[in-house]
């Protein structure tokens, strides 16, 4: 085993990006969702926080406890003040919470369509149905469908009419 990044207080979940090409870091410690890059040899660089998370008023935890991705690689974060969705360029654009104002523990895709969002909180367990399904679970790197300020690449998605 090589160590790869440090500095981190309580590292509560890892992910992989929907194409492979990063890994996200979450600390219960920490504001951020961190993100870093997976070079093509495996090797990995380039840590840098990719998005703060909003926080509730009573926050026991600032910083996520789970994490998943969907295929348009959103990271879903669970924060103490819900579900909270992170697109690639590090916006936080989404904020699901559950009822009564719980705090959200874990988050998970499941379903036959991998499109049901599970959250849960304590001894009870949330879903929402959603138009986007779960990242896929091959291992294989795929070509970035999106930008990302660290990658220097060019994106499949026409952002602008040509």
């Amino acid at each position: 085993m090589y160590l790869v990044a440090d500095g981190f207080g309580e590292v509560s979940a890892i992910i992989l990006s929907s194409d492979r090409w990063r890994l996200y870091i979450a600390d219960r410690t920490r504001r951020f969702i961190y993100a870093m890059s997976i070079m093509p040899d495996g090797s990995l660089g380039q840590l840098y926080k990719l998005a703060p998370l909003h926080l509730a008023h009573d926050c026991q935890n600032i910083g996520a406890l789970d994490l998943c991705s969907d295929q348009d690689d959103r990271v879903y974060a669970a924060t103490d003040l819900g579900v909270q969705g992170i697109v690639t360029f590090g916006l936080t654009d989404l904020i699901i919470p559950l009822p009564q104002d719980l705090p959200a523990e874990a988050v998970a895709f499941g379903g036959l369509d991998h499109n049901i969002l599970y959250v849960k909180s304590g001894k009870r367990l949330f879903k929402r149905k959603l138009k986007v399904g779960a990242a896929s679970t091959s291992l294989l790197p795929i070509p970035s469908r999106t930008p990302d300020y660290y990658s220097g690449g060019t994106s499949t998605i026409t952002h602008l009419p040509q």
